[in-house]
């Protein structure tokens, strides 16, 4: 209640009080939404470089099966010096291991993308799912950027 007598609920809309509530309460309230909303972005390329831009690659796409087939590109093409990305389609996690050890890409979790690592010539080779191990692959690695020889 006011000193009329009235609520703040009957109270027009042009008094003072009406004012100040709208401008400490509801003004902050719409501009903290907007930010959120703003800020908020899906990026169309993976990201994590050095820079915070793109990140240059080949993609290895994980789809479900446990044979060659769960693997596209089946054999991967790399070039030595660019980075071997995952990305897991399927509704299952996958770990995927170069079968001499030379690397290990870590559990990877459903509809996620894995940075992956950077290759060199040393690799390339066969590899497998440790969690399928009917799922293998191959990469093939090219000489260029960044090779070591």
């Amino acid at each position: 209640m006011t000193g009329t007598g009235r609520s703040i609920a009957h109270q027009p809309i042009g008094s003072g009080r009406i004012r100040r509530v709208i401008r400490r309460l509801f003004l902050p309230t719409v501009v903290l939404l907007l930010a959120a909303c703003g800020s908020s972005k899906t990026p169309s390329q993976p990201t994590g470089g050095a820079s915070g831009g793109p990140v240059a690659g080949t993609l290895l796409t994980i789809s479900h099966g446990s044979n060659a087939e769960a693997f596209s590109p089946n054999p991967v093409p790399v070039t030595a010096g660019m980075r071997l990305l995952f990305s897991n389609s399927d509704t299952i996690p996958h770990r995927i291991v170069a079968d001499s050890g030379a690397w290990d890409s870590g559990e990877i979790a459903p509809n996620v993308l894995n940075l992956g690592f950077v290759t060199t010539t040393e690799s390339g080779g066969a590899f497998h799912c440790a969690l399928h191990p009917g799922a293998t692959g191959t990469v093939t690695i090219n000489g260029g950027r960044g090779a070591a020889h």
